[in-house]
C-alpha cells in the first residue's frame, strides 16, 4: 500500500495515464494544504479506465479528518477515504451497477454499489468486501447481477504486424502496452507502464511478466503467441 503525498498546489500532475492528482484532493475548505493517495487505488482506477475506454470522475477521493468529519460529510472516522485509499466514482453513459460490475471484474476487492445517489465506492483494503447500500451485509458478487459487458480491452491502435522487441518503438508497441495496462502487469518493481509507445526495459519487464503468467516461452518478445495471447 504504497501512499503518495501531493500538495494542492500543483493539482495537474499526472500519476497515471488519465488520471491527476487534483481529481483526488480533499474538498474541504481551509482544511489541508496536502492529499494523500494510494498508488494501488490510482492504478486500479487506471485499469478499470482502460478496460472501459470512457471518464471515470472522481466524486470524492481523499479526505482530511476535518473534511470528512464535517456535516455535508460525515464519513466514519477510520474511513479509507482519510487513508488515501478510497474513491467514489461514476462514469457518465455507464449505469452505476455496470460500473461497479466492471470494478469488481478488474481486481477491486472492495466494492460498494450507492443505487440511492447513483455512484460506486472502490478501496483498497485487502479484505473482500462486496456491497450495496440497501444490502444487509455483503453480497457474494455483484456478477449476481449480471455479467459484465464492458470489460473489453479496446485499442484506437493497430495490432502488431511483426515481432516487437526491447527497442521497438511507434503505435503497434503502443497497442501491446495498452493491453498489458489493462490487464494489470507492472516492470519489476510493480510501477504500471506507460502507452508512449517506446519499448523499453519498462514494457520488456511486463512482457516477461505476462508471458509467465500465460506458461508462453519468456523472452521478452511480442510475437505470434504473445501477441494473439494480449488479444484475447
Amino acid at each position: 500500500m504504497p501512499i503518495k503525498t501531493y500538495k494542492e498546489n500543483n493539482p495537474s500532475v499526472k500519476i497515471t495515464e488519465n488520471f491527476t492528482a487534483g481529481e483526488f484532493m480533499c474538498k474541504g475548505k481551509n482544511c489541508c494544504s496536502e492529499s494523500k493517495i494510494d498508488t494501488d487505488l490510482t492504478d486500479k482506477l487506471q485499469k478499470l479506465r482502460t478496460a472501459i475506454g470512457k471518464p471515470i470522475k472522481i466524486n470524492s477521493g481523499y479526505r482530511c479528518k476535518i473534511h470528512n468529519a464535517s456535516k455535508p460529510v460525515g464519513g466514519a472516522p477510520n474511513s479509507n477515504h482519510v487513508k488515501g485509499m478510497a474513491a467514489d466514482i461514476i462514469c457518465p453513459g455507464v449505469t452505476p451497477l455496470e460500473l461497479a460490475r466492471c470494478a469488481e471484474a478488474i481486481g477491486f476487492k472492495c466494492v460498494i454499489l450507492y443505487t440511492t445517489k447513483n455512484f460506486v465506492h472502490v478501496d483498497t483494503r485487502t479484505s473482500k468486501y462486496i456491497a450495496t447500500d440497501n444490502s444487509k451485509g455483503t453480497v457474494k458478487s455483484l456478477a449476481t447481477h449480471g455479467k459484465p459487458t464492458l470489460i473489453k480491452v479496446k485499442s484506437t491502435y493497430p495490432i502488431p504486424t511483426k515481432t516487437l522487441l526491447l527497442g521497438s518503438n511507434g503505435n503497434e508497441v503502443k497497442w501491446v502496452q495498452e493491453k498489458l495496462s489493462a490487464l494489470g502487469f507492472k516492470d519489476s518493481k510493480g510501477n504500471a507502464i506507460k502507452v508512449d509507445g517506446d519499448f523499453g526495459k519498462k514494457t520488456d519487464e511486463a512482457v516477461r511478466s505476462f508471458q509467465k503468467a500465460k506458461k508462453l516461452g519468456v523472452d521478452g518478445e511480442v510475437g505470434k503467441l504473445t501477441r494473439e495471447a494480449l488479444g484475447k
